[in-house]
């Protein structure tokens, strides 16, 4: 006997599709806008802003390019953080303290985010990689994609 689970209405998904998600679905539009001194984000229709820190900004360069393997110290230059101990990339201990500094900013804005918007608390923890190459990794069967303007 073969046993169908479901609601009524609700078509059984495709090998790589999750239930109920629509097939081929464009993704869904999710912000993070830094707005003066406060950071907006949205996620699954809540909204949250949140004071700006350094970690807010490195999230920022890794929501947006999604997939991508970025070292830290790359993550600092781009969010602008100033740092005497990592201007010299020859010297070994660079690519620590950046390690370092980037992992421990980016745990600080997820605990923040517990808070403040759990969902997306519990959606980084799931795809935020930290470490001396960082990455923010999606499930590709449900497409994201974050923008810093509003619709």
């Amino acid at each position: 006997m073969t046993h169908v689970t479901g609601k009524i209405g609700e078509s059984a998904a495709r090998p790589g599709q999750l239930p109920g998600s629509v097939p081929d679905a464009a993704p869904a539009l999710q912000i993070i806008r830094r707005e003066g001194e406060y950071w907006t984000l949205v996620f699954a229709s809540e909204t949250c802003r949140l004071k700006d820190t350094v970690g807010l900004r490195h999230l920022d360069v890794l929501l947006r390019h999604p997939h991508d393997i970025i070292a830290a110290t790359s993550i600092i230059q781009c969010g602008r953080e100033e740092s005497p101990g990592l201007r010299d990339e020859a010297d070994p201990m660079v690519h620590e303290r950046a390690r370092v500094s980037v992992t421990r900013a980016l745990s600080a804005v997820v605990k923040r985010l517990h808070t403040h918007h759990p969902a997306l608390a519990r959606h980084l923890q799931a795809t935020l990689r930290t470490g001396k190459l960082c990455s923010y990794t999606p499930d590709p069967r449900l497409p994201i994609e974050w923008t810093n303007h509003a619709e």
